[in-house]
């Protein structure tokens, strides 16, 4: 972390110092919301969440090495202890965040979007390592408290920043792009995420793009073209719009794309800068077209084409996001249950058909789809003829909500698709010895709600242990 000083962040922060006497030509460390994670030099900052307040664990911080602690209350701290006394410790986690990040002056790379977001992150991170050092989101650091956190751990050695941007409700991306100010924004899609919160894909459309006005000036804005809502949005305030996709039209277009089988598939795509001829070894067209934005990006920050084919072969999925583990020869794994939405259902059941070999039963094993709100029978409504289209040879639905796919299955494809039902996770483990055989392959695809890592975690012994 580069050197600030305590007199920087508390006037970063709106703070009120007490006994700054003991900080005199100290440095943090790092920034830390879990007293359990505290080391020597951290600056502890409590969070008070609904069901935790984290100032009840200040003397717990203070004891492992915290230099110095925010808090709402100088009564929280012990009277020999320096301490930043803040009105809000969530909100001046954010401000001194945001304070942080105008000490660099490398691109920063914000990425939203209703799917997508943490495999596009990958994607263009392991492109943009080709040529820089690359600081990005962990796991899916991307809300109030997530992305403030992975600014703090920026490396003054950093050369670029990809960060995600989530949200849940209105004014959330506005809150976190006013933090990071990216010099390039991207977003992947509009899809139903958070439908429950914004009431309509327009809704969601105005709130993934609140991150525009944003970006710096003569900055760039990516998109997914092939959206319906995306291909709309204009250059604005000097900033430019480049759009990648499938569809003829756009800055990055797919040109030509093939399976191969065993996992493998082909790309040629043309930019205005040139063609790109990709085969690389991991599944799923959807991922693919998450490369096609990093392609934009890449070739604005001025990377040789080499070098981004080179990125996009070398990119591994994120943990829970296809996946694949093979027991043997007797059973095939493809674990894709870190989130569900109607596109990334699609998705997987096309790159399930995509991989099945001739000597294999297709297995979809799809749990149901969260946040959904009113929209949710529809959802998993066409979830159900997206299976129906798919064909896959077993689907076994499992959840409250995914009922609702089940339903049509049964209906239009019962003689064709053996298909089951499950209330519980648990209630399908009962019968998993009775529905997976050898020489399986297995989707595994739901909200992350489901734990379907239990299913996984259940498969990997049974077929290990036989």
């Amino acid at each position: 972390m580069k050197k600030i000083s305590f007199e920087q962040i508390a006037n970063a922060v709106e703070g009120t110092f007490i006994n700054r006497e003991l900080l005199e030509e100290k440095y943090m460390n790092r920034v830390i919301i879990d007293s359990r994670q505290v080391i020597n030099n951290d600056l502890y900052i409590p969070i008070v969440g609904e069901r935790f307040d984290g100032h009840a664990f200040i003397k717990e911080a203070i004891t492992a090495g915290a230099l110095c602690v925010f808090s709402r209350s100088k009564e929280d701290v012990p009277q020999d202890f320096p301490a930043i006394i803040v009105k809000d410790t969530k909100k001046a986690l954010g401000r001194l965040a945001a304070f942080y990040r105008q000490q660099f002056t490398i691109p920063f790379i914000g990425i939203t979007g209703s799917v997508g977001k943490t495999s596009t992150k990958e994607m263009l991170a392991s492109i943009l390592g080709t040529k820089f050092k690359v600081h990005k989101t962990d796991g899916n650091y991307n809300n109030d408290i997530g992305l403030p956190l992975s600014i703090l751990s920026l490396e003054p050695e950093a050369e670029v920043a990809v960060l995600e941007l989530g949200m849940n409700h209105f004014g959330e991306i506005d809150y976190l792009a006013d933090i990071l100010k990216p010099e390039i924004g991207m977003i992947t899609n509009i899809g139903v995420s958070h439908i429950e919160f914004l009431g309509s894909q327009e809704g969601i459309f105005k709130a993934k793009t609140e991150m525009l006005p944003h970006i710096q000036q003569e900055g760039l804005i990516v998109v997914n073209g092939d959206d319906p809502y995306l291909k709309s949005i204009k250059p604005q305030y000097g900033r430019r719009v480049k759009t990648y996709g499938y569809g003829d039209g756009n800055d990055c277009c797919v040109v030509n794309y093939q399976v191969l089988g065993k996992g493998k598939q082909k790309m040629t795509v043309a930019t205005d800068r040139g063609i790109y001829c990709m085969t690389v070894d991991y599944p799923g067209e959807h991922i693919l077209l998450n490369a096609l934005g990093g392609i934009l990006i890449g070739e604005h920050l001025g990377i040789e084409k080499e070098n981004i084919i080179k990125g996009i072969l070398q990119y591994e999925p994120a943990k829970m996001r296809l996946n694949e583990y093979k027991i043997g020869d007797r059973l095939r794994i493809i674990d894709d249950a870190y989130n569900a939405s109607v596109d990334s259902m699609t998705g997987a059941l096309k790159t399930l058909s995509a991989l099945k070999e001739t000597n294999e039963r297709s297995v979809a094993i799809l749990g149901s789809m969260f946040e959904m709100g009113s929209y949710s029978k529809k959802g998993h409504e066409q979830v159900g003829h997206q299976v129906i289209k798919s064909r896959p040879d077993v689907c076994i639905l499992i959840g409250e909500e995914a009922k609702w796919t089940y339903d049509v299955v049964r209906c239009f494809e019962a003689e064709v698709i053996r298909t089951y039902y499950y209330e519980s996770v648990e209630a399908f483990l009962a019968t998993i010895d009775d529905r997976i055989m050898d020489h399986d392959i297995v989707l595994l695809k739901a909200s992350r709600g489901m734990a379907f890592e239990k299913i996984r975690e259940a498969l990997i012994r049974k077929f290990e242990v036989e």
